[in-house]
């Protein structure tokens, strides 16, 4: 969205269409405390760019001299992209087609990441569902860099790659911040449960009343087995069988 910055010695700055591009290296515990964040995590901004761990580890001083070589090469690199990019009129986008495999690729993606969402991840709906997105860039810029107005089923195909290589290492590094995110929300679960009678409450209630979906208490209840647990009664008579969210009868300790 465009924006006005008022600055007090060179007066007002604005942006119509702003962009942002981040290259950002920060130690593990920064990531950690961000991702321990519950705004930054829900309300997208974790979602947008690609975090990931690169696995670079302290090396012992081999005694060398290192000279960046690639200067030269980096520079024509991304001189081309904008080159192509500022071709058109200001006001006309640069338009970048998908052939149709390609767009069964990210396709493919997409539901990849509703399986996520549908099983192991489903209070992460906000970013699982950008990862088609991220994809599509990073396959329009493989383009770009190689001359081409289309973006082919190769292109689509090492976008994707790329995409899911960083999504599942973000979602290893999410985890330790996801616990603890997560604990609030069962220890309100376990609240209920040890205030109502008999020491559980229908399943059904919980959705209807508290904003639970199945899938998030199952989650919750497979993240920490050791507070809460789901349990379906044997079926009496033709009714319908009764399940309930309870304190388990016989906890374990979580391994998530």
């Amino acid at each position: 969205d465009s924006c006005r910055k008022d600055r007090v010695a060179r007066g007002s700055l604005e942006l119509k269409e702003p962009r942002l591009a981040l290259l950002w290296m920060v130690q593990t515990c920064v990531v950690d405390e961000i991702l321990g964040d519950r705004d930054a995590v829900s309300r997208g901004l974790t979602a947008r760019p690609l975090i990931f761990d690169s696995g670079a580890r302290r090396q012992k001083d081999d005694r060398r001299d290192l000279v960046f070589t690639r200067a030269e090469q980096w520079e024509s690199f991304i001189g081309g992209i904008l080159d192509t990019r500022l071709s058109n009129p200001v006001d006309i986008p640069l338009l970048i087609v998908c052939e149709p495999d390609a767009v069964e690729i990210f396709a493919a993606l997409n539901d990849e990441t509703v399986d996520l969402e549908n099983g192991r991840y489903p209070d992460l709906p906000g970013e699982l569902s950008r990862w088609r997105e991220n994809a599509i860039k990073i396959a329009g810029l493989f383009a770009l860099a190689e001359g081409s107005r289309t973006v082919t089923a190769d292109h689509a195909k090492r976008a994707v790659a790329v995409v899911r290589w960083c999504g599942f290492n973000y979602l290893n590094m999410l985890e330790r911040g996801r616990r603890i995110r997560l604990h609030s929300e069962v220890q309100h679960l376990w609240d209920l449960v040890a205030q109502s009678p008999g020491g559980e409450v229908p399943v059904g209630e919980i959705e209807r009343r508290h904003g639970f979906s199945r899938n998030k208490l199952e989650m919750l209840a497979e993240v920490f087995p050791e507070m809460i647990e789901i349990y379906t009664y044997p079926p009496s008579g033709r009714g319908r069988p009764k399940t309930v969210l309870r304190q388990p009868l016989n906890p374990t300790n979580s391994t998530t």
